[in-house]
């Protein structure tokens, strides 16, 4: 059997690293946690990783914390990383957050993250909910975050214009939300996509939905949040109502 040497490097020479384009941002939270981690049971070995230009690759939390405690840094370079195997080797669940993902792929001018990530900071909703919109709650939580993990979102100009409608008007259902309780995306998602169907008077829904919000339930799962909603939306119509709200709904 073959047994492979790798080589660990150790300096002190913090500005030696640079930060690779796309990677997330190092919160003082997370270099916090890292440093206290040391000062309580030591520093256990564990090289960062660069690439041949010394971007870091992974560990650029632990490059920070070993910086302001003054400890020399081990690290190996591995050529021909990119921000592509960057992001592979955060998909774990304790890797990037949705949010590092849009950040990283905005950053390097993906028009679509680039749109996601103006919206969520306009309205300050999740990249999932704004996602989840735009394909008309079709795709489901875990879906959508896929999606924008593997970097094949696609939220093009109009659509974008349609979401950003939307949003606009579910900012007036933040305070009733409260009221009613449970997951604020499952709520101002059906609000959001009801209001998206062709027939349906959008004054009336908000209305009914702020005069009769103790008949909804805490959003949980959200076919439940969407037939309480069109419940109270619909109550007076008839089914041959123009704007009678016919509930149907489905995801992938």
């Amino acid at each position: 059997m073959e047994v492979k040497t790798v080589q660990i490097y150790e300096t002190r020479d913090y500005d030696v690293f640079r930060r690779l384009k796309g990677n997330r941002e190092v919160t003082n939270k997370r270099v916090a946690i890292i440093k206290e981690s040391i000062k309580s049971v030591g520093y256990i070995s564990n090289p960062i990783i660069v690439n041949s230009k010394m971007e870091v690759i992974d560990g650029q939390g632990r490059l920070e914390a070993l910086k302001q405690l003054n400890i020399p840094v081990e690290y190996r370079v591995i050529p021909g990383l990119s921000i592509a195997e960057c992001r592979a080797m955060n998909l774990k669940p304790t890797g990037w957050s949705i949010k590092d993902f849009v950040d990283s792929y905005a950053e390097y001018g993906n028009v679509n993250y680039v749109r996601l990530k103006k919206l969520a900071e306009t309205y300050d909703f999740a990249h999932t909910l704004i996602f989840s919109l735009s394909s008309s709650l079709t795709n489901s939580g875990a879906k959508c975050q896929d999606t924008i993990r593997n970097g094949t979102l696609i939220l093009n100009e109009d659509v974008t214009i349609m979401v950003d409608r939307t949003c606009q008007y579910l900012q007036g259902f933040k305070e009733v939300q409260k009221k009613i309780g449970g997951r604020k995306d499952v709520f101002l998602g059906c609000v959001g996509w009801i209001y998206m169907r062709p027939n349906v008077d959008a004054e009336r829904l908000k209305i009914a939905i702020i005069q009769n919000y103790h008949q909804i339930s805490p959003a949980g799962r959200t076919e439940v949040t969407m037939k309480e909603i069109s419940s109270v939306y619909n109550k007076g119509y008839s089914k041959k109502k123009h704007r009678y709200f016919d509930y149907e709904w489905k995801t992938e």
